[in-house]
């Protein structure tokens, strides 16, 4: 990589990047365009995944489940070396990678013949992480106070794929159960080529960082801006010396998630992606099951159901995350989603009928789709600017980690309950997350004018933890 010139606030907000001497907005439209394909070509597997598992001789929920798995264990395991791979080569180094990787995914998928076929075709997958490297870039090129409607847009442009694909796989299945992950390998290529020959690098955020350290103190505050230099060329004076992931392997990797993990406000914001993000999969995991199972759904209508669902993610992406987040505020957003979680799972639980199920996905996607924003936003201004990219990929792996967990442990409870319980296991989940902010056991930092509105589930009455940091706050006051 090349050390080029830091771009001051001008650059950030829309003019040429000093490096790849690409317009912003161009750079950034490759990107959103390849994810939106990298979606396309996923979920076109999604609702005829439980059907090829059945025509290869596997059939239960059990079996569906299991593979699911397999592909989430794999996804932790990419998730969390990816990170500091990324920090060292940088995000348009994974997105290419990614690309190839789904593209020997489907590949195999297309080709499988059994399911050992199938799990060989999740190996690959350690290494496809394309919205973990979107994250990365949108994140690089923003201000703080831009940084939930960029990491908005990725979102935005996954959820167009996730819109889309389904309908397209359910359409691809009525000439073969295969079509779909054929075509999935065609548009990862297409993919791969595009960010190959139109996308330069960027700079590493840590090699800028160095070349930019202040003296001891200096006394420069971080503005905000691309990076985490001023437009003076000046460095965050609360930095620390970020850890070398170049050197030290998988020591220096650990050491990188320890690091961040250990930033104040992380711990709290982690509970919370791990039990919210369990509940929400437990039930999404078993979702394209239950449409076959419940409902009696063939691939096309359950590809259509999914479909409807990406359009919900899409709407929400597009009309509420930057207005919702920015009138109420992150943590706000946080503990009021996660409290309309488990009022949606409850109702879920007593749903019985398609329309019913139709409706009340209107309330489970928008939640689930803000607490994600505002939560990851939040995430990354909890860290220095050269540990975005680590918290992003912890962000990344708790998702694959829970959802390692998630697939048995619903279809376990679906075996045994019945396909009802599931969403009262998710309403349990995340139940015990709103119970830990009231013990004081965790902890969102609302504002102090809005602490009294929430009373119950985030007042700043309740716990050791909350009183100390009234109290930090009155002497700041």
């Amino acid at each position: 990589m090349t050390g080029p010139e830091h771009a001051g606030p001008t650059d950030a907000a829309g003019g040429r990047h000093p490096v790849t001497r690409l317009p912003k907005h161009w750079y950034l439209a490759i990107v959103y365009f390849n994810i939106v394909l990298y979606s396309i070509c996923w979920m076109a597997q999604a609702p005829v995944l439980p059907y090829l598992v059945d025509s290869l001789g596997a059939s239960g929920s059990m079996q569906y489940a299991r593979l699911q798995t397999a592909f989430s264990a794999i996804q932790f395991i990419g998730g969390l070396v990816s990170g500091p791979l990324m920090d060292r080569y940088g995000g348009r180094w994974l997105l290419a990678v990614s690309f190839g990787a789904s593209l020997a995914c489907y590949g195999l998928t297309a080709t499988a013949s059994s399911i050992g076929g199938l799990y060989l075709s999740r190996v690959p997958t350690v290494l496809q992480h394309a919205v973990l490297a979107a994250r990365a870039i949108v994140t690089q090129l923003s201000s703080d106070g831009d940084r939930a409607r960029v990491l908005g847009y990725v979102a935005v442009s996954y959820s167009v794929g996730f819109t889309v694909g389904p309908a397209i796989g359910g359409w691809l299945s009525a000439w073969s159960l295969q079509l779909a992950a054929w075509t999935a390998t065609i548009g990862s290529a297409v993919s791969l080529i595009m960010i190959l020959a139109l996308l330069p690098d960027l700079p590493n955020p840590t090699d800028v960082h160095h070349k930019h350290q202040p003296t001891k103190g200096s006394g420069e505050e971080h503005n905000g801006t691309t990076g985490d230099v001023q437009a003076d060329g000046t460095a965050h004076a609360d930095a620390a010396p970020p850890t070398d992931t170049k050197k030290g392997g998988v020591k220096a990797m650990l050491s990188a998630f320890v690091e961040v993990a250990r930033r104040p406000g992380v711990p709290d914001l982690l509970l919370g992606k791990v039990l919210v993000g369990l509940g929400s999969a437990v039930y999404q995991s078993l979702f394209g099951v239950l449409l076959k199972q419940q409902y009696g759904l063939d691939p096309n209508r359950n590809g259509m159901v999914m479909s409807y669902v990406g359009s919900l993610l899409l709407l929400g992406q597009g009309l509420l995350v930057g207005p919702v987040i920015a009138a109420a505020g992150e943590p706000a957003v946080e503990l009021g989603c996660a409290a309309a979680l488990v009022g949606v799972f409850l109702a879920l639980s007593a749903c019985r009928t398609m329309w019913q199920l139709l409706v009340l996905m209107v309330p489970y996607a928008v939640a689930g789709m803000l607490y994600n924003n505002a939560s990851t936003s939040r995430l990354t201004k909890a860290v220095l600017p050269q540990q975005r990219g680590t918290a992003l990929a912890i962000d990344m792996s708790l998702s694959s980690g829970v959802r390692m967990l998630s697939p048995t442990l619903g279809a376990a409870v679906a075996d045994r309950l019945g396909y009802q319980a599931v969403p009262l296991l998710g309403a349990g989940l995340i139940g015990l997350f709103l119970v830990a902010l009231q013990l004081g056991l965790a902890r969102i930092p609302l504002p102090k004018s809005g602490r009294g509105r929430w009373g119950l589930f985030g007042g700043g009455g309740s716990g050791s933890r909350d009183r100390v940091a009234s109290k930090e706050e009155d002497k700041e006051d």
